[in-house]
């Protein structure tokens, strides 16, 4: 009857788990309760989507650096469904996501506990998952489950094939996605390492490599063999490597830069001064050693030369089990400093589940359920597509000039160039050519239509844009809050 009776509340558990997962989905732009406007970043992987259904292949024929995984995901979801078909994938990583979370916690928390850890970590989503769609959120699961396997090990002493080769196919996968994200597997193992190292058992390091080398290649071969099979290999070397070295390259001020502007985050900060107080009350080797761990995931986050902060999104399954190590330790205790201190360190952590940012992710949620059905989009759309229609044809190329590929999938048009969008990208890479190749591709088929940009700083090449519209003498259209139009030839 007591098995019965846990097996009912464990259920309930989980179900409440997903009720989280749900929750933080409805961030998405694409949920499909409330449709919005795409972001900057989702509009390309979807546009890159759109191509590769359409028989295109990425990076030869239309360009982006995010990995391969990234946009076979982003096909799934538009195979799905065109609106909300991406938000459904979504919802099944964050329940993955949240499921070993909650796991990872149970290990020190119990379920009440574990799940009030869940709504801490809102906080987080709430500043870092605007929009969603993001290589950050998809790698979520992986880290997820790989740092549970992580754990595990370290508090229980359980691992097993299996678990190594996940382990290895979750690293794969996230490498498949973006390699920033995939701090967490370099500190863990080396710190397995240490650990058998201080064990005095080094006999199953081989055997903890060769599945984990396995699990790796269980991932990656498949999508390599696709991109040799495709003839694209060189080009997925070219834009994923040698683009995002050049695009990634700056000084240590802007990594320590954007150590800083991370930790200043609250979560993140608290998280680490927990690691710190169990640090200093029990000299924890481990909890040093998880502060190394966080530090390190934010370096690798902070490579890129321009950040933003959905790159945090990788760090929340990490962030959290320092609060569910805390919140297991309030028992009453004979008063000291370091109970009082314990005690402190825990309001404070749950009160971060009632921070504004927290709570707009229940807003939002609120919000969208109960105006479902509806789609909000800029006022301007309805003009932006009607002169599109009126100006091209189905079968026309055209051109949105900045970072604005949303704008392909409002009028279903296709870019003239491989470069559906030059910014960052033509500063970035200079050296490369790549403005180059894009003018004398459109000086040598003139799309109908181009619009540039007027809504983003430093557009790349605007001024070099602005010659070759009056040198092939467009006429402008129309004028928008985000876009100037222009068209060749006015019918």
């Amino acid at each position: 009857m007591e098995t019965k009776k846990n097996s009912k509340i464990d259920c309930l558990s989980y179900l409440g788990v997903l009720l989280t997962a749900f929750v933080v989905s409805l961030q998405s732009n694409s949920n499909i309760f409330v449709y919005r406007e795409q972001g900057v970043d989702s509009s390309v992987f979807q546009y890159v989507a759109k191509m590769m259904k359409l028989g295109f292949l990425p990076y030869k024929d239309t360009f982006d650096h995010k990995g391969p995984l990234l946009y076979l995901i982003n096909v799934a979801g538009l195979t799905v469904n065109a609106k909300w078909g991406i938000w459904l994938i979504e919802l099944i990583f964050l329940s993955v996501t949240f499921i070993f979370m909650y796991k990872s916690f149970r290990l020190w928390s119990g379920r009440l506990l574990s799940l009030l850890t869940l709504l801490i970590s809102f906080s987080s989503f709430g500043d870092y998952m605007y929009g969603g769609n993001f290589t950050e959120e998809y790698s979520l699961p992986f880290i997820a489950v790989s740092l549970y396997i992580f754990l595990d090990y370290f508090k229980n002493d359980k691992i097993d094939n299996l678990r190594l080769i996940i382990c290895g196919f979750s690293f794969g996968a996230v490498l498949l996605l973006r390699p920033n994200n995939a701090g967490l597997w370099p500190a863990m193992c080396l710190s397995v390492l240490i650990f058998c190292f201080i064990k005095k058992d080094l006999k199953p390091v081989v055997r903890f490599i060769c599945m984990f080398i396995l699990g790796m290649c269980l991932m990656l071969l498949p999508v390599f063999i696709w991109l040799l099979y495709k003839g694209i290999f060189s080009d997925f070397i070219d834009c994923y490597i040698g683009f995002n070295m050049l695009y990634s390259e700056s000084g240590l001020s802007t990594k320590l830069g954007g150590i800083k502007l991370f930790l200043s985050d609250i979560p993140v900060l608290l998280s680490v001064i927990i690691c710190a107080f169990y640090v200093l009350k029990n000299k924890s080797i481990k909890a040093a050693g998880y502060i190394a761990l966080i530090l390190f995931d934010l370096l690798l986050i902070s490579l890129p030369s321009t950040l933003f902060s959905h790159y945090g999104i990788v760090i929340i399954p990490v962030i959290m089990c320092p609060y569910a190590v805390l919140l297991s330790k309030l028992k009453a205790e004979k008063m000291s400093l370091f109970t009082l201190l314990t005690v402190v360190l825990a309001v404070l952590s749950v009160l971060t589940a009632f921070t504004p940012k927290a709570l707009n992710v229940y807003k939002r949620a609120i919000y969208d359920l109960s105006h479902a059905g509806e789609e909000y989009y800029p006022e301007t759309y309805e003009y932006i597509a009607g002169f599109s229609d009126y100006y091209t044809g189905n079968d026309d190329r055209v051109i949105y000039f900045g970072n604005i590929d949303r704008y392909y999938l409002l009028t279903d048009r296709l870019a003239a160039s491989r470069f559906s969008y030059q910014t960052p990208i033509f500063d970035a890479a200079e050296e490369l050519g790549w403005s180059d190749e894009f003018f004398a591709e459109l000086d040598l088929n003139p799309p109908k239509l181009i619009a540039v940009s007027n809504s983003q700083d430093n557009i790349c090449d605007k001024d070099r844009m602005e010659d070759f519209l009056n040198a092939h003498e467009y006429v402008l259209v129309l004028v928008t809050d985000e876009i100037n139009m222009y068209v060749r030839e006015i019918s």
